[in-house]
């Protein structure tokens, strides 16, 4: 009896130990996993910070100009005005920049000056010269032996879009560079380039500036945007990453006094270099939803009346929580800087909105 009490004994001391292994075992195997993850996410998060930070040093090796300030006229009472007229670029394709009749422009036609009246005859009493006959002697012309030479080319150059120079550079790594944006003042330095592949629209959600798969992906633009024009509406897409890179600093502009104090955007196109300003920010939920409030903002492109503007303003107005009242009018150009923001909404969207002030 004695000794069967001690076999069951026995028995559980050997179970609770085989019991005591396994979880250390789990527990260890849940450890080293779970360090493999982060010192992976460091590794990583690491060398994407190098790499933008290359990308940067490139870039920043040509110092942007100040906006340019236009000479006041005499109808301006001496005053002189900080905003240059905005130019439309007429390239629309980053790679080839768009010609006309290979590179040139098509010529005007000439300006034939209008006719002089013929002199009226002070005294219409008097005889009026006659015109000549036939009989008369007619002056002749030599017949030239070469065509006249124009005296206004047939064939002007065309003068395409030159690249920036601190632009160059980067375009030559990749061609799917569309720009660069900055924003002076977040914490973590908002400062990319931005791509944009409108035969692959998502090519670059998880994939870094050579196009190698990366959780963090780049700034990108939306496919149908025209960046150049640019369109009314161009939507930039960029992740909330916990590391702080990419647009995780878009979330500082719900604060009122961070909105209030960071109203400047550098949005530079290959061509031109471009100024926005901070006039609004909303959220919503990324996809249709019985339960959430959704809008489809990054769908729009260009508007063909004023009150197809106005409705999509409106629209944007009821998800503000900042800029509600902001003043926007019909041809003002619009930027959206969207990222996800799962602390509002299941799918959520945080998207800061700003308007075209400056191209130069």
């Amino acid at each position: 009896m004695e000794n069967r009490e001690n076999m069951e004994q026995s028995g559980k001391k050997k179970s609770k130990k085989i019991v005591y292994w396994v979880l250390i075992g789990l527990f260890a195997a849940v450890f080293l996993v779970s360090g493999t993850i982060v010192v992976n996410y460091l590794v990583n998060s690491h060398q994407y910070q190098q790499q933008n930070e290359h990308l940067q040093s490139i870039h920043g090796q040509h110092t942007r100009p100040s906006r340019p300030v236009r000479p006041s006229t005499p109808s301006q009472s001496g005053s002189s005005d900080t905003e240059p007229s905005a130019t439309q670029p007429s390239g629309t394709d980053p790679v080839v920049p768009p010609t006309t009749n290979n590179g040139e422009t098509t010529p005007t036609d000439p300006i034939v000056p209008p006719t002089r009246p013929e002199p009226t005859d002070p005294n219409p009493t008097d005889p009026k010269p006659t015109d000549p006959q036939p009989t008369d002697p007619q002056p002749t012309e030599p017949k030239p032996t070469q065509p006249p030479q124009p005296t206004v080319p047939t064939k002007p150059p065309h003068v395409e879009l030159v690249i920036l120079e601190s632009m160059q550079p980067i375009y030559e790594l990749n061609q799917d560079v569309v720009g660069w944006i900055q924003i002076p003042g977040t914490p973590n330095n908002i400062d990319y380039p931005v791509l944009q592949k409108k035969d692959d629209p998502d090519f670059y959600l998880y994939r870094d500036f050579y196009g190698e798969d990366d959780e963090h992906g780049c700034i990108y633009a939306e496919e149908h945007a025209d960046v150049f024009g640019p369109s009314d509406v161009v939507t930039l897409h960029g992740h909330h990453m916990g590391d702080g890179t990419m647009f995780h600093d878009l979330k500082n502009f719900k604060s009122k006094n961070y909105f209030d104090s960071h109203k400047v955007i550098y949005f530079d196109t290959l061509y031109h270099y471009r100024e926005y300003e901070v006039v609004m920010v909303f959220h919503c939920n990324g996809s249709p939803s019985k339960y959430y409030p959704y809008f489809a903002y990054h769908a729009y492109k260009n508007f063909k009346t004023e009150a197809g503007f106005n409705s999509y303003v409106d629209s944007l107005r009821e998800l503000a929580i900042q800029g509600k009242d902001a003043e926007l009018n019909f041809g003002d150009k619009l930027l959206l800087l969207s990222t996800c923001d799962y602390g509002t909404y299941p799918n959520g969207r945080m998207v800061v909105v700003a308007k075209l002030v400056a191209e130069y």
